[in-house]
């Protein structure tokens, strides 16, 4: 006597999966760090990309105010592309490995959009 198929069959094995709720709240913990170019100005971001600290170096104060500015901005920015590296890595580990879904759809549920990239830019 044949068994009809298994429905479950086609169901990925849950088991070990990553708990998301759980890597979420680890990387909003987190801290990431960054540094401009010239390794005058570091900073440190949370894990929703709020400046918690801004370190200047020894030579910072021999340079322009507009040289420290876009020292401070450079710095930032690594640090934040740091925070997004680690919420892609999420992402990526979250995403069934059986589609190649891109865009909005492809965000898995729980992760937010910083911007809505559906969204037309406005033009002043």
């Amino acid at each position: 006597m044949s068994h009809p198929p298994d429905p479950t069959a086609a169901v990925p094995d849950l088991i070990g999966t990553v708990d998301m709720p759980a890597e979420m709240e680890r990387i909003r913990a987190a801290r990431f760090t960054g540094r401009d170019p010239d390794n005058l100005v570091t900073a440190i971001v949370d894990g929703d990309g709020v400046v918690v600290q801004i370190s200047f170096g020894a030579l910072v104060g021999s340079r322009t105010s507009d040289l420290v500015e876009g020292a401070v901005l450079a710095a930032v920015a690594a640090a934040q592309d740091r925070m997004d590296d680690a919420w892609q890595a999420l992402a990526v580990r979250m995403a069934p490995a059986d589609t190649e879904a891109t865009g909005p759809e492809a965000i898995p549920d729980g992760l937010e959009l910083a911007f809505d990239p559906t969204a037309e830019e406005e033009v002043p």
